[in-house]
């Protein structure tokens, strides 16, 4: 959420589609959400991104580790 972090994370939202409802477009579709359902959708998101990274380095941490006792 760097620079224009709201900004960037609005459109993250809307292109996830999750909260598009017709007639309106992704984005409007989203500020008109209830601002807790967003939050809690943009903190699962940033939960799930956090453990799949932790899992990635820890996959690379192992790998090393094996090449280092080669």
């Amino acid at each position: 959420m760097e620079g224009y972090g709201w900004l960037n994370t609005l459109y993250d939202v809307a292109k996830s589609g999750l909260f598009t409802e017709q007639p309106l477009n992704a984005i409007n579709s989203v500020k008109r959400q209830n601002v807790y359902e967003v939050f809690t959708y943009i903190s699962w998101t940033s939960a799930c991104n956090e453990y799949e990274n932790a899992v990635r380095e820890g996959i690379e941490n192992e790998a090393k580790s094996k090449m280092r006792t080669k």
